[in-house]
């Protein structure tokens, strides 16, 4: 556990780095990339208050520049961790948005993951009809 801990506070500072970088030179997808993976790596260290702050500016910054793939990607992250904290409405929300927009894109196994994810949260509320 102790050595998982170190790899993502190098990973931190790595990709701190890099955005840094990136921001410099101008490059605004890989700077909100960055931003993606430190709240990915903030979700996976139950850091779920920044990993959303993160995801959601990542989002921001991905709509702003018009990467679609990118911006649905952290919604779907947004939708799991919101699922994980059993906010089932509000994660059901974001992940029907998420797959109607990696269905807009045409990324099927996408769409078919946050499908799932849908069915998760029904078969949690015991609404297998729907699950």
């Amino acid at each position: 556990m102790h050595g998982q801990l170190q790899n993502y506070t190098e990973a931190k500072v790595m990709l701190h780095n890099a955005m840094t970088q990136f921001q410099q030179i101008g490059d605004r997808l890989g700077a909100a990339d960055c931003l993606k993976i430190l709240g990915e790596c903030a979700y996976m260290q139950n850091n779920n208050s920044e990993a959303k702050e993160m995801l959601n500016n990542a989002m921001t910054q991905c709509q702003q520049i018009g990467d679609k793939l990118e911006a649905a990607w952290c919604l779907q992250i947004l939708g799991d961790i919101t699922h994980m904290e059993n906010n089932y409405s509000e994660a059901k929300e974001m992940l029907n948005n998420a797959m109607t927009q990696f269905q807009q894109i045409g990324d099927k196994l996408e769409a078919a993951r946050c499908l799932r994810s849908l069915g998760d949260i029904s078969h949690m509320e015991h609404n297998n009809s729907e699950a």
